[in-house]
């Protein structure tokens, strides 16, 4: 009976979505070769970093803080969201319940596409606060593009 209800229960535990991973670091430092989640292009001069992620499905969400000023060196390759993702960039950041901590600046977003690795960027220039979160299904499609 017991390797019945056992064999019952093991599909249905594996199909959880119950997987996720939270881990937070002072600093860029403290991410080691074993922390292998947190995206290597995160700059050293990194703090305040929060890692989620669903072990299952690959939904990540990293958000960190860095110098305003390295804001633009961190960008600068990226292309910027598309005028029809900006309520969708919106709309994730809501979700996420992340902003810039400067009352009323408005976030810029940008795509990442780094080989098989795509999502989006949202950056907070004033206080340096940046939100990626990994495999955003509508960013795909751009980062595909020649454009």
């Amino acid at each position: 009976m017991r390797l019945i209800l056992l064999a019952a229960l093991v599909p249905a535990l594996v199909g959880c979505d119950g997987d996720v991973v939270e881990r937070r670091f002072a600093t860029r430092a403290e991410v080691t070769a074993r922390d292998f989640w947190v995206p290597r292009w995160v700059p050293s001069s990194a703090i305040d970093i929060l890692d989620v992620h669903n072990i299952d499905t690959s939904a990540q969400t990293v958000t960190f803080t860095l110098p305003p000023e390295e804001i633009q060196p961190l960008v600068a390759d990226l292309r910027p969201i598309l005028p029809q993702h900006e309520g969708a960039t919106r709309t994730l950041a809501q979700e996420r319940a992340w902003r810039d901590t400067a009352a009323g600046q408005k976030l810029e977003a940008y795509y990442i596409c780094n080989g098989s690795e795509h999502g989006v960027l949202i950056v907070g220039r004033s206080a340096g606060r940046v939100l990626f979160e990994r495999n955003v299904r509508w960013a795909l499609p751009p980062c595909s593009d020649d454009v």
